[in-house]
């Protein structure tokens, strides 16, 4: 298989797939009838509004299901793109920061959607960010020495394949998922580009125009563990 298909295997597996996305209608319908002389028209009064509580029920599982293949859709394509940045770096090109942040701002400027692409010294230490100015607080700091993020990069430095944590608090202050694609040159391991992505970000740029338009959206993991909702979700459920 090709390096898409093989990380389109690996963003469903890591995020997309082991996350369920439960949309709920900001404008459900009521039916409501009061008045002894509007009797005779509660049945079917009643049985309207099942009928259209029923289709609306149809639509948001029919939203789910596109909002999880969105997800799984936009994750893919940019994590494609982390493994071109890594196939660049084991080239031995981008070897400095400012050809490695000018590469990598170029991918984020064209697709969107990262919260930041670094590159981490083969001891574990963020030492190149991109951008800059989003990653301050990741910069310097040492993956293996985050408790939810070690596994993944300890993963990734054991078996020299892209690994991937589950949702975890970010060094930069925020919920999100964090992806590590190892450099070897010569069968050394020379360090990792580290594709990092926020939740609600995420969210927000692989749903606009369309299901956020019309659902309030959480987002589980397999657990059943909230990782995201839209601040509408527990009033519109």
């Amino acid at each position: 298989a090709g390096p898409a298909a093989v990380l389109a295997s690996v963003a469903r597996r890591h995020y997309p797939e082991s996350a369920t996305v439960s949309p709920s209608r900001r404008n459900l319908p009521v039916a409501l009838i009061t008045g002894a002389a509007l009797c005779a028209l509660v049945g079917a009064w009643w049985w309207l509004g099942e009928a259209e509580t029923r289709q609306t029920r149809e639509r948001t599982a029919r939203d789910a299901r596109q909002a999880s293949l969105r997800l799984s859709d936009f994750v893919a394509a940019r994590l494609v793109a982390v493994e071109s940045v890594r196939r660049i770096r084991e080239a031995e090109l981008l070897t400095d920061e400012a050809s490695f942040v000018r590469s990598c701002t170029i991918v984020q400027d064209e697709l969107g959607g990262y919260l930041a692409i670094n590159w981490i010294d083969a001891d574990g230490t963020i030492r190149w960010v991109s951008p800059a100015d989003r990653n301050a607080r990741a910069r310097g700091r040492n993956v293996l020495e985050h408790p939810q993020a070690s596994p993944a990069a300890r993963r990734a430095e054991r078996t020299r394949r892209p690994s991937a944590t589950p949702p975890i608090p970010l060094f930069q202050g925020i919920a999100g998922f964090a992806t590590y694609y190892p450099v070897v040159i010569d069968g050394e391991l020379r360090g990792f580009i580290n594709g990092v992505f926020d939740i609600r970000g995420l969210v927000e740029a692989a749903l606009s125009g369309g299901i956020l338009d019309a659902n309030e959206v959480r987002i589980t993991n397999a657990r059943g563990e909230r990782v995201h909702e839209t601040p509408g979700f527990e009033a519109a459920a």
